[in-house]
């Protein structure tokens, strides 16, 4: 455990800094596990562009935003949407970017 002391701008109060392995773990914890929701909820849809269900790059857009946002994948992934919109399932993939 490291502890650091830091100015405040409060006259009288102090501020320590606690950096913790178990909080770091913990945070790993949490991370991995918004990562992986994030990542299946991408794959679902990359799934319905390849079945067809998906036609418009609008509507892929939305899809992809709203699976980013669900579980703060937007943290850890970003993605691109080719012009026809109906890219095979590998191209979306590959306009993932792990952060």
């Amino acid at each position: 455990m490291r502890v650091q002391e830091v100015e405040s701008n409060n006259e009288g109060v102090r501020v320590l800094i606690v950096e913790s392995d178990e909080r770091k773990e913990y945070e790993e914890r949490l991370r991995d596990r918004s990562m992986n929701r994030a990542e299946r909820h991408l794959k679902k849809v990359a799934e319905a562009v390849e079945q067809g269900r998906l036609k418009s790059k609008e509507k892929t857009a939305v899809w992809a935003d709203r699976a980013l946002r669900r579980d703060k994948g937007y943290r850890y992934f970003s993605y691109k949407v080719p012009s026809d919109g109906r890219s095979s399932t590998s191209s979306i993939n590959k306009g993932w970017k792990h952060r």
